[in-house]
């Protein structure tokens, strides 16, 4: 399938915007579970543990979503409409 030029500007924005995102997301993750000073954790911090892990696997699943599209725009195999 051939993409506009607009097409993959738009795309690769997307991809780079995920991926920060994502980054930024899993780097909080590591800084949370850093912060864990003893076992069993705390009620809120199971919470916030919780509802972490979700916001991070939203923002790995956009990335990846994304990435998958751009590849495949680029590599020509995309069955997705742009």
């Amino acid at each position: 399938m051939l993409i506009t030029e607009d097409d993959l500007k738009r795309l690769k924005r997307e991809y780079t915007i995920a991926l920060e995102r994502y980054i930024e997301l899993a780097q909080q993750g590591c800084d949370f579970v850093n912060d864990i000073q003893k076992c069993p954790i705390s009620v809120n911090e199971r919470s916030g543990l919780i509802l972490h892990r979700r916001r991070e696997d939203t923002a790995r699943d956009a990335y990846l979503a994304v990435r998958h599209k751009l590849m495949d725009s680029l590599i020509g195999t995309s069955k997705i409409a742009i």
